[in-house]
């Protein structure tokens, strides 16, 4: 295959979806196949292969001096910069706008083919301003190939007239599941009070489209059924202080933990802790979940899930099987179906199973990256 240059403004240990997306599909390809791009960090770079170590170069991509502009101009410099001393030969871009506009931009000197890899929420914010519309179909048509994180987003690059045969589907894989102790995972468990519990779980980013406020509106009812249930928030993000008023408000703040930011440890520790993975997402404009790693996360320690019906989750979720897909604005059917998993360990088990086999399965990163070896070679 072609050696090729990641080129993105989000990399771990920046958190998210597509920085951990982009992380996985680096560390599956061939160490000295690929070189990547991104913002610098005072923190390194973690591969995601054990034992291999792929090539990370951390620069300031967007300018903070206000007389350069666009802002994102000094990426062309170290895109063309990184691309000669590396002897790249096709370049694959993180994100559509603003990395797009560079490589395409470079791909006037050096000739050297790029890649799109598009996310869902990042085509539809473009496709709905005219100015941004236009650039993202040059930028789109003048790529070499289009890699869809699911088919929900494929078929949005559908709609914006991208040939078929152009886009390649590659899933997600979750970050590798790595077991805690389990006198750690009782440690923990008596220390935060969650003994005989039964927990709910969810990790996200604090944002209004993610649905933490639907679920927390449905504990009143939920705990009707099952008193010692407890709702347990992993993640940062804008929306704490007005999800905690509302915890108040309903007064189901005694059975409601957020955790804020945490540790990978810890995190594994309560998908392992936890009794079922609920998130429910809803669109919001062009905000959308493109597909939704956090459910395979989960199914990957057995858990059964509860997903919100928008985006790519269909596709994360195989609802009945692997999970149960609910409409994320209806807080009476989320209420039903946690209290249908929590009361009944059987279906939980069951489901979490079939999720662990699918993952394991269908998305490790190994058999995903097959399709992009191919477009490259």
């Amino acid at each position: 295959m072609k050696k090729l240059l990641i080129a993105t403004i989000e990399f771990p240990p920046q958190k998210g979806g597509i920085a951990n997306y982009l992380a996985g599909l680096a560390g599956a390809l061939p160490v000295d196949k690929v070189v990547v791009l991104c913002p610098k960090n005072p923190s390194p770079s973690l591969p995601f292969k054990k034992g291999e170590s792929y090539k990370v170069y951390r620069k300031n991509l967007i300018s903070r001096m206000l007389f350069i502009w666009p802002r994102w101009l000094p990426m062309v410099w170290h895109l063309w910069r990184t691309a000669r001393r590396e002897k790249v030969e096709a370049i694959l871009v993180g994100q559509v706008l603003p990395v797009g506009t560079a490589a395409m931009i470079l791909n006037k000197f050096l000739r050297l083919p790029y890649f799109v890899s598009c996310h869902g929420m990042d085509i539809l914010t473009a496709a709905g301003d005219p100015r941004k519309k236009k650039l993202l179909n040059k930028i789109l048509e003048q790529a070499a190939h289009v890699v869809a994180n699911s088919e929900f987003t494929k078929n949005e690059l559908l709609k914006l007239a991208v040939p078929e045969n152009k886009i390649a589907v590659v899933y997600p894989y979750p970050n590798e599941v790595s077991g805690i102790a389990l006198e750690k995972i009782l440690e923990i468990k008596n220390r935060l009070g969650l003994a005989d519990k039964k927990i709910i779980l969810t990790v996200s980013r604090l944002m209004e489209r993610k649905g933490h406020d639907k679920v927390i509106e449905a504990m009143p009812k939920i705990l009707e059924k099952v008193p010692n249930a407890i709702y347990v928030i992993v993640g940062g993000g804008p929306e704490k202080e007005k999800l905690q008023v509302l915890s108040s408000k309903l007064q189901v703040e005694n059975n409601i933990l957020f955790t804020g930011e945490i540790s990978e440890e810890k995190k594994t520790a309560f998908y392992q802790l936890c009794d079922v993975f609920v998130m429910t997402p809803r669109q919001i404009g062009p905000d959308v979940e493109g597909f939704g790693t956090v459910y395979l996360e989960a199914n990957q320690y057995g858990k059964p899930v509860v997903a919100g019906r928008s985006g790519g989750v269909a596709e994360a979720v195989i609802d009945g099987v692997t999970g149960l897909i609910v409409d994320p604005e209806d807080v009476n059917q989320i209420t039903e179906t946690v209290i249908k998993i929590l009361s009944d360990e059987s279906l939980a088990k069951k489901m979490g199973e079939q999720g662990r086999e699918r993952v394991e399965k269908e998305f490790r990163w190994e058999v995903r990256v097959e399709k992009l070896k191919k477009i490259l070679n």
